[in-house]
């Protein structure tokens, strides 16, 4: 069994050290969803990029339809994660709260081939 914390608990836990801000990991003394969880596990936040997130909690490359917007196409958790932080202003608890039900479903999740390419 992986002992490791889950992308949901480790934002929750991230979220109670410092108060959330948009569009960076962290800035001026918050930190963004994944910057919550980045720092709740003790990663060299500073250097952190999108591919050791994914490395970490693998899920950040699963493919989800956004809460918000009921997209016909999927994207990566991991964007989504972002998306909700900095466009519809989810707090970072709620933004974990739906993570939980993402990972409740991950093993037995069925992945679609389609997939967004971001540049």
């Amino acid at each position: 069994m992986n002992e490791q914390l889950q992308l949901s608990e480790a934002i929750r836990l991230g979220a109670m050290l410092r108060p959330q801000v948009k569009r960076s990991y962290f800035r001026e003394g918050g930190s963004c969803a994944l910057g919550a969880a980045l720092e709740s596990t003790g990663m060299n936040v500073s250097a952190t990029t999108d591919r050791e997130i994914a490395a970490r909690w693998p899920i950040c490359d699963q493919l989800v339809q956004c809460p918000v917007f009921l997209r016909p196409y999927l994207d990566k958790l991991g964007y989504i994660i972002v998306e909700l932080n900095d466009v519809h202003g989810w707090t970072r608890e709620a933004i974990a709260d739906w993570v939980a039900t993402i990972e409740v479903g991950a093993d037995d999740a069925v992945i679609p081939t389609e997939e967004v390419t971001h540049a």
